[in-house]
């Protein structure tokens, strides 16, 4: 017999997990506090491949993207125009309600699961808990980055084009990506304190002449964990499991949380219809050799002076840049793209890199 399967959360790896399972003839409850899902800071941007794992409904995409701007301190570093697409804007809250509509499942909204039932549930074979409760259900001392984004109305930006502005000053980018037909979500996230990051942001709006004139509509700040995938926290005992942010389903370089997330219900689905591994299905998908990528080369950022972090970004074409940010590449382009890896490279396949234990591990990353 089948478990049933409680989830905790609504947010991109609950409603796809339930709109797996639900479709694998599982039985599944959804707990979400919220009233409704899909409230935290977020641009909306996915990369196309996205579909491998799940669909995306034309209805529901709101621009097509295409063209990328980098900017480094001011300047146009690289800007490159994708043939074939590179993804969309999606309308994010409307996508988990319809993942959750067109599933079997039965969601209870501003319903908070009660944490005292953990312990009743690990001696409860019969039951399934998934912990896709974002950073709530993460390490406490997991590494986190802060975000202000506002979303604005700005009539000349283009519909199809985003926008990332590095300040080698700090670690953390600028971003802008279109919202539909003339308006725009522009934000920035970095290891800076909310304040900073305001007044940051506000200064930034003002000396852009796209977007200068455009009226702010909302102002939202979050915290992301951004340490980067936790194989060790994917399963929390026998019958409990993590998806999401939860485990650190969040790409330490890029901040993009919507793919990775789904990507690892998409693992757990496999895992629990065959009775497998979570985490040897984890592994088929390749998002921790893409997370372990990440986390070194965020580690060098953070330990760089403003001129090394500079030449880290200016010294990777933007095509192998977009390769790298998105996860799909592979070894060679890796290794190509910074040779300081290829040494590391059989550590990084077999092993789940901890940032912060890495850190103190590899000091002599410090000297490259």
């Amino acid at each position: 017999m089948r478990p049933k399967i409680r989830i905790i959360g609504a947010g991109p790896a609950g409603s796809s997990l339930a709109y797996y399972l639900s479709k694998y003839g599982f039985e599944v409850e959804v707990y979400e506090s919220h009233q409704k899902p899909g409230n935290r800071p977020c641009a909306w941007g996915t990369p196309k491949q996205i579909e491998k794992y799940i669909e995306i409904p034309k209805e529901l995409v709101l621009n097509y993207i295409d063209t990328i701007d980098l900017y480094l301190d001011k300047k146009l570093l690289f800007s490159s125009d994708f043939k074939g697409g590179w993804g969309y804007i999606i309308d994010k809250p409307k996508w988990l309600e319809y993942l959750l509509n067109n599933s079997k499942a039965i969601v209870k909204f501003k319903q908070p699961y009660d944490v005292k039932k953990l312990n009743s549930i690990i001696n409860k074979n019969e039951h399934v808990l998934v912990l896709a409760n974002g950073r709530a259900g993460a390490e406490e001392n997991s590494l986190r980055l802060n975000a202000i984004e506002y979303v604005m109305e700005a009539d000349s930006w283009p519909n199809n084009k985003i926008e990332f502005w590095f300040n080698s000053s700090f670690v953390g980018y600028t971003w802008i990506f279109p919202r539909g037909d003339k308006h725009i979500s522009v934000g920035v996230g970095a290891f800076k304190s909310f304040s900073f990051l305001k007044e940051y942001l506000d200064v930034f709006i003002r000396n852009h002449s796209k977007i200068q004139s455009g009226k702010k509509i909302q102002c939202r700040g979050d915290s992301l964990v951004i340490g980067g995938l936790r194989l060790d926290k994917a399963v929390r005992a026998s019958n409990i499991y993590a998806v999401g942010e939860a485990i650190g389903a969040v790409f330490p370089i890029t901040g993009e949380g919507i793919r990775p997330s789904v990507i690892t219900s998409y693992a757990l689905s496999s895992a629990l219809l065959s009775n497998s591994n979570y985490v040897s299905e984890l592994r088929k998908t390749k998002l921790p050799l893409a997370m372990n990528i990440h986390k070194i080369v965020l580690w060098l950022a953070m330990n760089s002076s403003p001129e090394e972090r500079a030449h880290l970004l200016s010294s990777v074409p933007i095509e192998k840049s977009v390769l790298i940010a998105t996860g799909e590449f592979d070894t060679k382009e890796i290794t190509e793209a910074y040779p300081f890896l290829a040494e590391l490279m059989d550590d990084i396949e077999k092993n789940d890199i901890i940032l912060e234990e890495y850190i103190n591990q590899h000091k002599e990353l410090t000297k490259i």
